[in-house]
């Protein structure tokens, strides 16, 4: 037999599904990629604080985070067509008051609206897509081309957002979005099939998804404010007691809802939960380990933000690598051994980063470290990800995977939010102490660097105790770490 006639081929009218949903996916990672870059931009023109800034990123990864599960059970419930065109709209529209922000007020409050387009959007396109292919090889191709046009956006972030924030300016970055997505909401409505009557069979978990989200922010802004006032400031316990209250409220909702938006009973296997905790605990060394880079690199030791992005490919290309090796790896050894060599050597390459210094230079001091993080993340995400969907039964998949997702987000806005408030206190404290300009900034640097070293150690250690168990061969996998891959570094 001929093994051209056993290749899955896709119909015209799939290819144009899979281009449009694709493009959406595409600009979502460019989206959150650039904006990396822009930092230093965005605090010098609107005045951001240095505790103020990190809620640029965190505002958005907030809502997504916390709002993505919602957003697949709302697609169920209303249409997946219906929720795609809301989230793509809001997604454009925000983006565009974005682009067009005055204050830097206006622009945390687009960024957090911009993130429940992306939450609407992002799960009611990977559901159109698991409807319009059918299962097996066909759709497997899909999913492969999903995620891989995933990892160019995160790339394509790096290299077009500096040329466009040295440019005409970091609006721009998010100006790019509004052409592409009016062009990919006229297709839609030309393309997929209308809805049908709103389903009112199965409920959807609003009070889960509400305080989870909600008790997340508190947690985030009590943190961010601990810098400026100190532990025991009412801001900062009246926020941790919020966040205490909504975590509480969490558990009972989803103890009684019919159909919860985490559905506890996952976490009774020890594998499960283990990978679940090293993705969160992943999730907040990275993402809070590029935020503080992308200050020390653009904001003091002066590159523009073309050479950060450039900088930036170096990390998205080896983690890329990192997975594919993983994804070999896992079938050999544990997944426990897996996860905690690639936290662990996280953990080292962010230690190497304690060396900076006010005129370090950035391939001696930074290239490397950056190289290994993004290698040894395409590891460990592998390793984490299969462990969060280990003994999972068929009727839970949906919610696992929904889970899992979610908790690598969730650890972005709570790990930059950490590593910043370590950095703003590290550099007051040391301009009490005297030291100069620069070198007080060094010091809350490399704080914070310290403090990334920790939760990798923590998520060693989780690896280690919880994660004790060989992995199952699953030709899904590849497909979800791809994927992972592009959100760890776009996020």
């Amino acid at each position: 037999m001929n093994t051209e006639d056993m290749k899955p081929r896709l119909t015209a009218r799939q290819w144009t599904v899979l281009g449009l949903l694709s493009s959406v996916a595409f600009l979502v990672v460019v989206d959150t990629a650039t904006v990396i870059t822009a930092l230093p931009s965005m605090r010098t023109d609107l005045g951001f604080s240095p505790a103020g800034l990190q809620w640029v990123v965190t505002g958005y990864t907030l809502a997504l985070g916390g709002l993505t599960m919602l957003g697949g059970r709302l697609a169920d419930r209303f249409g997946r067509r219906r929720v795609f065109l809301t989230g793509l709209g809001l997604f454009t529209v925000t983006s565009w008051l974005c682009g067009i922000a005055w204050t830097a007020e206006v622009l945390v409050a687009a960024r957090i609206a911009q993130g429940v387009g992306a939450a609407l959007v992002m799960p009611a396109a990977l559901s159109i897509l698991m409807v319009s292919f059918a299962e097996g090889p066909v759709r497997n191709k899909a999913l492969g081309m999903w995620a891989s046009v995933g990892g160019l956006g995160g790339i394509a972030g790096f290299v077009l957002g500096g040329p466009l924030i040295d440019g005409p300016g970091w609006g721009w970055i998010f100006f790019i979005n509004i052409p592409v997505g009016v062009i990919v909401f006229a297709a839609v409505l030309r393309v997929l099939d209308r809805d049908g009557a709103a389903s009112s069979g199965r409920g959807f978990d609003v009070g889960g998804a509400v305080t989870a989200t909600g008790g997340l922010a508190a947690l985030v802004y009590g943190i961010s404010a601990v810098p400026e006032t100190g532990w025991g400031h009412p801001t900062v316990l009246i926020s941790l007691a919020a966040f205490v209250i909504a975590a509480v409220a969490f558990v009972l909702i989803e103890r009684r809802a019919a159909t919860p938006l985490v559905p506890l009973r996952l976490f009774a296997n020890p594998v499960l939960s283990g990978g679940n905790l090293v993705l969160l605990l992943m999730g907040m060394a990275i993402n809070g380990t590029w935020f503080v880079v992308t200050l020390y690199v653009q904001g003091l030791l002066g590159y523009s933000a073309t050479g950060f992005g450039l900088l930036m490919l170096a990390p998205a290309a080896t983690s890329v690598i990192g997975a594919q090796l993983g994804q070999r790896l896992v079938n050999r050894f544990s997944l426990g051994s897996m996860a905690a060599a690639g936290a662990g050597a996280i953990g080292v390459a962010v230690a190497l980063l304690l060396r900076v210094t006010p005129d370090s230079g950035l391939v001696s001091t930074v290239l490397v470290p950056v190289l290994v993080i993004g290698l040894a993340f395409g590891v460990g995400i592998v390793a984490a990800s299969i462990a969060a969907l280990a003994g999972v039964p068929a009727a839970d998949a949906g919610a696992a995977s929904g889970v899992k997702e979610s908790t690598f987000m969730i650890g972005s806005p709570i790990g930059v939010a950490l590593l910043s408030s370590v950095a703003v206190w590290g550099e007051s404290a040391a301009l009490d102490g005297g030291a100069a300009g620069p070198d007080a900034a060094v010091q809350g640097f490399r704080l914070a660097f310290a403090a990334a070293v920790l939760l990798a150690v923590a998520a060693v250690v989780i690896a280690l105790t919880a994660m004790r168990r060989r992995a199952v061969a699953s030709e899904a996998a590849p497909v979800e770490e791809s994927t992972a891959v592009a959100l760890g570094l776009g996020s």
